[in-house]
Order: structure tokens, then C-alpha cells, then sequence
């Protein structure tokens, strides 16, 4: 009399279940480090491109009316407001030798203040825009990245004086 072998079914077992969620898992926690890696590289290249524009702002300010001269302050932001909305201004008429070429920046942008070293800033030094990473001491503009500072553009007040007209 022959017996029937026995009969397999087909799945896989325990084991071969836990060898493979073991190597998944092991492969999400590479490529989360990986990530929040890029995300950091992305967020410096993004600021970095932010202070370039700036500075080419501010540049061509320079070369198409007169010198920013606004002095440093590292004790507010009031020098960088200053010569940001110095760059975003387009005046309504003629203003004298003012390029009617303006405005140089964005008025959209709408920054807020901040000292905390856990921030992206940039900060006026005197001559042009510097960018303050995470961990760097110091005042400046935040830089977001989520847009929450873009809006509606900047309403100047009607006796508004740019930078180096007073």
C-alpha cells in the first residue's frame, strides 16, 4: 500500500516573512537618512540662490542709480527692510535720476525677522546681502521654504524715500 505524499501548500513561511521584512526595513531606514540629507542640501541650494538674486539686485541698483550706502546694524533687520524695499520699490512718476527700471527684486516677498540660529537668514553687512545658516549666530530675514513669505506685493507709503535719496 502506498501512502499519498504529503501535500505542500504554497506561501512562503515564517521565516522567509521575517527575513524579508527585516531587509525592507533595514532599506527604509537608509533611504529616510538619505532623504532628510537631500531635503537639507535642497533648503541650502535654495537660499544660497536666494542671497545671489539679492546681491544681483542690489548690483544692479547699484549700477543703474547710486550706491547702496546703508550701514550695517547687528542689532536689527532694520537695515536689511531697509534695503529690500529700497530693491522692490517701483516709484508711480519719475524720480529724478531714478531708473524707472525697478523694481529690482520680487515685491512679493515679505520676510520677517529672526535671531534664532536654527533659521536660514540673510543679513545686510554693508555692501551686500550674507547668508546666516543653521547653527550661525546672528539677524537677519527669514528664508522659508514653503512660500508662506510670498503675498501681495509690498504697499509703500506715499512719501516712501529710497535708500540714498535723503
Amino acid at each position: 500500500m502506498r501512502f499519498p505524499a504529503p501535500s505542500r501548500k504554497a506561501g512562503y513561511s515564517l521565516p522567509e516573512i521575517m527575513v524579508t521584512i527585516a531587509v525592507i526595513g533595514i532599506m527604509a531606514a537608509i533611504a529616510l537618512a538619505s532623504f532628510g540629507n537631500v531635503t537639507d542640501g535642497a533648503k541650502l541650494a535654495q537660499a544660497q540662490s536666494i542671497t545671489a538674486k539679492l546681491n544681483a539686485a542690489v548690483k544692479s541698483f547699484d549700477q543703474t542709480n547710486w550706491d547702496m550706502p546703508t550701514a550695517a546694524d547687528d542689532t536689527a533687520t532694520t537695515d536689511e527692510l531697509k534695503v529690500l524695499r529700497s530693491l522692490q520699490y517701483k516709484p508711480a512718476a519719475s524720480l529724478g535720476s531714478f531708473n524707472s527700471a525697478a523694481p529690482f527684486y520680487s515685491p512679493n516677498w515679505n520676510p520677517t525677522a529672526s535671531n534664532s540660529t536654527q533659521d536660514y537668514r540673510v543679513m545686510w553687512n554693508g555692501f551686500n546681502f550674507q547668508l546666516l545658516t543653521p547653527g550661525t549666530v546672528g539677524q537677519g530675514l527669514k528664508l522659508l521654504f514653503d512660500g508662506s513669505d510670498q503675498s501681495s506685493p509690498y504697499v509703500f507709503a506715499s512719501n516712501y524715500q529710497i535708500e540714498g535719496t535723503r
